[in-house]
């Protein structure tokens, strides 16, 4: 299982901080998949999205060396599944994948809810 910041994502951090760049944007979105696939540096989408994306709420917690961003979603399953990936985006579709998070399965019934909160640290 793994949490990663992509290459995309290394670059919006970095435009982030010099306050330019073409990815000096927000990440507005997350969204999960199916495809069991190891998350990596150079992914650039979910292996299979699934369903809509859910709307992020951003929000900066504790402060000087204990700082970190966080960012909250949730899905609802248009139907009956097994997600095992998840992600940070710049838009409801395509845009930029910011993170990459493969986890141990989760079964979900269709009409169910998830939560997720991603906690960027940057220690």
């Amino acid at each position: 299982m793994a949490d990663v910041l992509t290459n995309v994502g290394e670059e919006w951090v970095a435009s982030q901080l010099a306050n330019t760049g073409s990815l000096n944007i927000a990440a507005t979105h997350g969204g999960y998949g199916t495809n069991a696939t190891a998350a990596a540096k150079g992914d650039t989408a979910l292996g299979v999205e699934v369903d809509s994306r859910g709307a992020v709420t951003a929000s900066l917690t504790g402060s000087g060396a204990t700082a970190k961003a966080q960012f909250v979603w949730t899905n609802t399953a248009g139907a009956t599944r097994a997600i095992v990936e998840a992600g940070l985006f710049s838009a409801s579709t395509a845009g930029s994948m910011f993170t990459s998070h493969d986890f141990s399965v989760i079964n979900l019934n269709s009409g169910d809810s998830i939560q997720f909160t991603l906690t960027l640290d940057p220690a």
